[in-house]
């Protein structure tokens, strides 16, 4: 199975979550993340490398709906921004990190193994 990650932007008021696709692929949907975790990084040559990281919260969260240009769709495309509908556990401690006052170039991402 491959690895997954989306990159945490922002919870809507309808329960739905704003997450970018960081992965060489699509993301389907059922795809249950298993970790969160936060990263620092720092732009080094015009590009964007990871400082420091650490973990967030084991959580079991699985993509349940994705919209994307506010159309359903079945994958979350590589690259592309999406609002998705999370269902699981944990939800509830990444909100409590992503609510810590926010520093430069920190990021909130979920990774699926």
């Amino acid at each position: 199975m491959p690895s997954y990650e989306i990159i945490f932007g922002r919870m809507l008021k309808d329960g739905r979550v704003v997450v970018t696709n960081n992965s060489p692929t699509d993301i389907p949907l059922g795809t249950t993340f298993n970790t969160a975790f936060w990263t620092s990084a720092e732009i080094v040559d015009g590009e964007f490398r990871n400082r420091i990281s650490g973990t967030v919260a084991d959580i079991d969260l699985t993509i349940e709906r994705v919209d994307v240009f506010r159309r359903q769709v079945g994958c979350i495309p590589k690259g592309y921004s999406a609002a998705v509908e999370l269902v699981g556990s944990g939800l509830g401690a990444v909100l409590l990190w992503f609510d810590l006052p926010k520093q430069e170039h920190i990021q909130i991402i979920l990774r699926a193994i």
